[in-house]
């Protein structure tokens, strides 16, 4: 019953004690907190748009966190719920103001990237896993060729690597062009659309490893998390029965918003109240209650 809480528990553990080496007291206290705290468990994951290999000087020191995705479960539940942030996220930064949600990071740290997520979502942030271009891409190496149906063309923003509409075995270059193409009519919206079919074509090939397979992709993701807690998440991941995917709840700016992300507060709450299995609550009647159905990037069961 408790196998789906240790999961986030111990992931969240093994990162923060390699984030307390580069914190302050105060800051230590605020992530301590979260960590530290009882209920549902959550992890951040963050991709960051960096490729140190690149040619583009600005691309090999970019720290923008243009993926952000939320995983949330509660004790007992067997489910993880993937919560996508868009990357024009308008966030409040105090002393500051403002801020599309993928710079916090960029200029501000990690615990203010975790303030600001908490903050639109209304959840703790346990810890945070970032990855660039190259981890992304060693670790979908690892993890081998991943099978996605891909829905429209799509081209390298370098022009090295083509893709057909189709069902498709991703190589990690495939995969990593699949994860940050944004050229089409939806926008933001289909690339988080298709982010979330991507993470779960990721985490369904996962769970089927064997350990010492499985292992080595964790490790890859971060090479300091202890051997304990990688033992302890292959025996969770074995456990899930369920997975579903949402979009932060909001709506695109106008005027002097042109461009932002605006989170629904009240949609949010409906969010939390569906993630954590007590919509009941919230009543059939409720306008967002049916935007909600049209809002949700998808529900899967784990076999």
């Amino acid at each position: 019953m408790k196998l789906i809480s240790l999961l986030f528990s111990s992931l969240a553990i093994g990162l923060m004690m390699n984030m307390f080496n580069q914190m302050g007291d105060e800051e230590k206290a605020y992530a301590s907190s979260f960590v530290l705290h009882e209920g549902p468990k959550t992890l951040l994951l963050a991709g960051l748009d960096r490729d140190p290999h690149s040619p583009n000087r600005d691309r090999r020191t970019d720290l923008h966190t243009d993926s952000l995705v939320l995983l949330y479960t509660k004790a007992g539940s067997h489910t993880v719920n993937a919560l996508h942030i868009p990357r024009d996220t308008l966030v409040y930064v105090p002393s500051v103001g403002y801020l599309k949600i993928n710079a916090v990071r960029m200029f501000y740290g990690d615990v203010a990237l975790m303030r600001a997520v908490q903050s639109i979502t209304g959840l703790p942030v346990g810890a945070v896993l970032y990855a660039d271009f190259p981890r992304f891409k060693k670790a979908f190496y690892k993890l081998g060729h991943v099978a996605f149906y891909v829905d429209r063309h799509m081209d390298s923003p370098e022009g090295q690597v083509h893709l057909q509409p189709g069902l498709h075995s991703l190589s990690p270059d495939e995969a990593l062009v699949v994860a940050r193409f944004r050229h089409e009519p939806l926008g933001d919206v289909g690339r988080v659309q298709r982010q979330a079919r991507l993470l779960y074509a990721a985490i369904n090939q996962l769970h089927r490893l064997p350990y010492p397979a499985y292992s080595i992709v964790l490790s890859t993701l971060d090479p300091k998390v202890a051997p304990s807690v990688i033992r302890q998440a292959y025996t969770i991941l074995h456990q899930m029965k369920a997975y579903h995917a949402y979009m932060l709840p909001g709506r695109f700016g106008e005027g002097r918003e042109f461009g932002d992300f605006v989170a629904d507060e009240n949609g949010m709450r409906i969010v939390r109240a569906v993630m954590a299995g007590s919509s009941a609550k919230i009543g059939h009647a409720s306008n967002w209650r049916h935007q909600l159905d049209e809002r949700d990037v998808g529900e899967v069961e784990i076999l």
